[in-house]
This record gives structure tokens, sequence and C-alpha cells, in this order.
């Protein structure tokens, strides 16, 4: 067992710079070692000091080995032995991490007194939060595209999603219409049901218009009460999709405290919007490759697939 005390400030790991060592300080030799391994085991153990080690004895990850030699002896150098034959990965590595050389003994013993600075602090760490986030954000892309095919209930759940993210009582996704000349209400929390598919906006005025148009986010104030008796006065407007494809917007008033986002918060939705606007696009095609399979291409009239669909429901109704 060795004493928690040691008589020499250093570790050498390896024949030639222990023996150095030693002939230049007869009366206080080094803690030899020829493995990396037992060099880290005793550092741990009877604590950190000044660590000389030959190349060879790095291979063949001298990288990773100079790392946790570097860790371990802490504040203390770790030194490279260059009097001997070089290794070139070894060198590399010594460059990459900064760590000192020396040649002769004489060298190493200048360092016993001065310890390195400490290390850097390791990475910080992904704050629970920042995870937290990651993961919603991905739980809602899944959720998107997990109801492609059902268009109405992709749109309730982007609304109920926004409900949930942002903490607005009053929301209404706003999609364009076929002819891309207005934008109709799709979905909505907090509005008058019986304006869902009848309210409709022209895409030349109103802020929803500019937003679809622009392809950006519009935030502001406007007039609290109004036609539709808004509670509070802050609003924002996150166009679906990218600027070169919207597919609508989600508008977003009654926020909490009648408070604008700020700019994380508001970069976060916007992304959301963005990808939902990508899942509304790929279900609004899967719905018109669906009503063109059921369409009969010469006359217009439903053909023999609709029927059949339609028989099939039918059934399962009365059934």
């Amino acid at each position: 067992m060795r004493l928690a005390s040691r008589p020499t400030p250093w570790l050498a790991i390896g024949e030639d710079v222990a023996d150095a060592l030693t002939a230049s300080r007869p009366d206080a030799p080094p803690e030899r070692h020829s493995d990396v391994h037992a060099a880290l085991l005793s550092l741990v153990e009877d604590g950190p000091r000044t660590v000389v080690v030959e190349p060879a004895h790095l291979l063949p990850r001298p990288r990773a080995a100079l790392r946790a030699l570097s860790r371990a002896a802490a504040p203390h150098p770790v030194v490279l032995w260059t009097a001997g034959r070089g290794e070139p990965r070894v060198e590399r590595a010594a460059t990459a991490l900064g760590l000192a050389r020396a040649r002769t003994a004489l060298e190493v013993l200048g360092r016993e007194a001065r310890p390195t600075a400490d290390p850097p602090p390791p990475p910080e760490a992904p704050r629970p939060a920042k995870r937290k986030r990651a993961r919603s954000e991905v739980a809602f892309v899944d959720g998107c595209f997990r109801r492609l095919d059902r268009a109405d209930d992709l749109c309730r759940y982007v609304v109920s999603s926004f409900a949930k993210v942002t903490g607005a009582t009053r929301i209404s996704l706003m999609l364009v219409d076929p002819s891309r000349n207005a934008l109709f209400v799709k979905a909505a929390r907090g509005l008058d049901a019986a304006l869902v598919g009848r309210l409709r906006t022209p895409l030349t005025a109103g802020i929803a218009g500019r937003a679809t148009t622009l392809g950006r986010a519009v935030a502001g104030r406007a007039a609290a009460g109004g036609a539709r008796g808004y509670a509070g006065t802050a609003y924002v407007v996150l166009p679906l999709g990218s600027p070169a494809r919207c597919e609508g917007v989600v508008a977003l008033t009654d926020l909490p405290d009648d408070t604008l986002p700020r700019d994380p918060a508001l970069r976060r939705w916007l992304r959301m919007a963005r990808r939902a606007g990508r899942a509304l696009a790929a279900s609004r095609r899967i719905e018109q490759a669906e009503v063109l399979s059921a369409t009969d291409e010469l006359t217009g009239l439903p053909n023999r697939r609709a029927f059949e669909r339609a028989l099939h429901r039918e059934l399962e109704r009365a059934r």
C-alpha cells in the first residue's frame, strides 16, 4: 500500500525519464510507472502532481491518454519527454492540448513549484429547460405528421398545441383558399364556432393577409374590445410555412398578461408555425390526391372508387 505522503512532486511514466529524474535528484526520486492506467490510479489515490511521460507509452490513443492525465494531474502540468524517439501522433496530440515538452531533467525540475492554471471547465451541459423545449418541438412535429391523412384533425391539433405553448385564449388557424385570393378560418379556439369555415379575409387586406403575403410574423397592439370583444390588445400572427409557399396563418390574441412575447419565444413560435405549415401543405396534397383518385377525369363525376368508399362508409354507419 502506498502512503498518502509522497517524497516527490513528480510522477514518471517510462524508464528513461524516471532514470534521468533520479540521476538529477537522487534524494527525491520520482514515482515510476510503465503504464498510463497505473499512473492514473496513483494520481487518483495519492493526489495530483507533475507528470512526465514518454511518447511510446501513450500509444495507440495519445490524445485520450494525455487528456485523462491532464485532468488527473491538474492543477499540475503534464510534460512530454522528448529526449528519445519521437512519435508524430503524440506530438500532434500534445500540440492540440497545449502541453509542455522537456528534453532534459533540468527542464522538468524547473516546473516543480509551478503548477498550471486550473483546467478549463467542461462544456456546460444543456439546461433542462432547453432539453424540455427540444423534446416538445420534436413531439409537436411527430404529432403533426401522424395526422397528415386527417386535415381537420391536424388543424385542431395545431391550434391546441399553440394554446398550450403560448397561453393565448383566442386562436384562429386560417388557410389560403384554392384560388389563393382569400383566407378562411379552418379551426379556432375561444371564438364563435359559427365563424369556422365561414369567416373569410382577403389576402390584400388585414394583418392576416399581410403576414401571409410577406411570409413573416407580425406582432403588435390593437385597440381593446372591438367588434369581436377582444380582452387584450397584444396580438401575434404567424405564417404557416415558408415565405415562398405560405399555407395560411395562426393568429394569437388575448395573450397572458396582455404582453407581447420576447424574441426567443417569438422565434420558437415561428419555428412551430413553419413546421405546421409544411405538414398542412402535405396534408392538403394528400387530400387533393384522394379527391382526384375518386373522380372520373372525363366527366368529373365520382368513379367506382368513390362509390366503394361511400358504400363502405354507409355500411359501417348502419352497423
